[in-house]
């Protein structure tokens, strides 16, 4: 009533597609972290400079002032020692919770933006 029939299964080529579909997928994941990961770290340089320049407002004030007084964000625009700073997208950093304050021979650096923060300290001589 039904024939048998004997089907060959060719394996190396089977192989050979699974392969290739294991490449193109691979291929198509790292050029996706390529675009996800190059906007994040352009902007973190751009919040590494807002650091950067509020570390050397914070050295030259307290060069100038012999005090340990911690100082914000908001006192240094409102003194006009820098201008307001900026995320990347425009939006102004935390004036009331960015912060320097000197340590005996360090300055300890707070910044707060909308979506970073960080901390840092450098040697005052």
């Amino acid at each position: 009533m039904y024939d048998e029939v004997d089907y060959k299964v060719d394996w190396a080529d089977k192989f050979k597609k699974a392969i290739l579909i294991f490449i193109v997928m691979f291929i198509i994941a790292f050029v996706i972290l390529l675009i996800i990961r190059k906007p994040q770290e352009e902007q973190s340089n751009f919040f590494e400079d807002n650091l950067n320049t509020m570390m050397g407002v914070a050295k030259n004030y307290y060069s100038q002032n012999d005090t340990d007084k911690k100082i914000t964000l908001k006192e240094m625009v409102k003194k006009k020692m820098m201008l307001d700073l900026t995320d990347e997208e425009g939006n102004l950093c935390d004036y009331n919770n960015s912060y320097a304050i000197r340590n005996n021979q360090n300055i300890k650096v707070y910044l707060k933006c909308a979506n970073e923060e960080k901390e840092t300290d450098d040697n005052f001589i």
